[in-house]
C-alpha cells in the first residue's frame, strides 16, 4: 500500500467554486439543484438540474478559452486552487512524484454539442479542427498548469474533485 499526503483541495460545483464555499454549503444543507432557466430549458420535461456559476475569464486568457471545453476549465481552476492550497508543499519535489487527480462523469460535451450544432443546424462540412481534442473527457491533462509539479489524470468519476497529492 503506497502512502499518499493530500496537500491541497480545489472544487467547481453548485454549491461554489472553491473549496470553502462547497463545504459550507454541504454542511447548510443546500443542495446545488434547482429549476434551470434560458430558452433550451423550456423544452425539458423536468427542468431540474445542478448547473455551476463560473466565470471562466476569471481565471483564463481569451486565446486559451478558445481551447478549452468547460469541463476542462473547470478541472484546471480546481487544480490550481488545490495547487494554491499547497501553500508551497510541493516546492522542490520531483515532478513524476506529484499529480493532480480529477474525477469527472463526462468530458467535452459543449465541444461535442457545437459540433453537432455545426454540422447539422449549420450545414457545414467541417467542425472546429481542435473539437476532438477539446471533447475528451482527459483533455484538461494536456494543458500545463504554471506550476513545475503537476500532471492531471483523469478518473471515472461522477463530481469533478481535484486532491494535489504527493507519495511520502
Amino acid at each position: 500500500m503506497r502512502r499518499v499526503a493530500i496537500t491541497g483541495l480545489g472544487v467547481v460545483s453548485p454549491l461554489g467554486n472553491d473549496v470553502e464555499s462547497f463545504f459550507a454549503g454541504l454542511a447548510a444543507g443546500r443542495s446545488g439543484v434547482r429549476r434551470l432557466e434560458g430558452p433550451f430549458h423550456e423544452r425539458l420535461a423536468t427542468p431540474i438540474g445542478a448547473p455551476v456559476e463560473f466565470d471562466a475569464a476569471r481565471h483564463f486568457p481569451a486565446p486559451k478559452l478558445r481551447m478549452l471545453d468547460r469541463v476542462s476549465q473547470f478541472a484546471l481552476a480546481a487544480a490550481g486552487e488545490a495547487l494554491a492550497h499547497s501553500q508551497g508543499a510541493l516546492d522542490g519535489l520531483e515532478p513524476a512524484r506529484a499529480g493532480v487527480f480529477v474525477g469527472t462523469g463526462m468530458g467535452g460535451s459543449q465541444t461535442t454539442d457545437e459540433g453537432y450544432r455545426t454540422l447539422y443546424a449549420e450545414n457545414s462540412d467541417r467542425v472546429k479542427p481542435f473539437s476532438v481534442l477539446m471533447a475528451m473527457t482527459n483533455a484538461a491533462a494536456a494543458v500545463r498548469l504554471p506550476t513545475r509539479v503537476c500532471s492531471i489524470q483523469s478518473l471515472p468519476r461522477s463530481i469533478v474533485n481535484s486532491m494535489s497529492h504527493r507519495s511520502l
